[in-house]
């Protein structure tokens, strides 16, 4: 029986990393990268995702759910859920637009409003966390080589 492969660790590696190294590095890093966001955002009572649909609307309050799920790249049913907690929790609230009545705007309430400095502190400490131990050059390297990837995936 053939000996199972190990990584520098003398960790035994998954089948898929094997035959496909990238695909499971960039797994790795994103379900890491998640996971850390999740903490940092759970004491808001957010759940990953949620935060970047409240800081986009921080930012430009009043997109239609159209627009946010193109701007963070997701379709329209996830949108439309997570606004739905959103507006459960308290965070936003949903109205239709004045001139188009088939086109839902999504607003942030005062709590939404409220956490908006809390989101991005979390962010931050993300970034910090994520960049820790890359040098500048190592880090744009990285963001290039990371959207010349997502575009041609998407």
């Amino acid at each position: 029986m053939a000996k199972p492969k190990t990584n520098s660790q003398d960790q035994e590696l998954p089948v898929l990393a094997e035959g496909c190294p990238l695909s499971f590095a960039i797994f790795g890093v994103a379900r890491a990268h998640r996971a850390l966001a999740g903490t940092l955002i759970s004491n808001l009572g957010l759940y990953t995702g949620q935060e970047l649909l409240l800081a986009q609307l921080g930012s430009e309050d009043g997109q239609s759910q159209k627009s946010l799920a193109h701007l963070i790249r997701s379709d329209h049913s996830t949108i439309a859920k997570t606004v739905g907690r959103l507006e459960a929790a308290g965070l936003v609230e949903r109205r239709k637009d004045d001139k188009d009545a088939r086109i839902t705007r999504v607003f942030l309430t005062e709590a939404g409003q409220r956490i908006q400095g809390r989101i991005v502190e979390a962010w931050r400490q993300l970034e910090e966390r994520t960049s820790n131990g890359l040098s500048t050059e190592e880090a744009e390297t990285f963001i290039r080589l990371a959207r010349k990837m997502r575009d041609q995936l998407e």
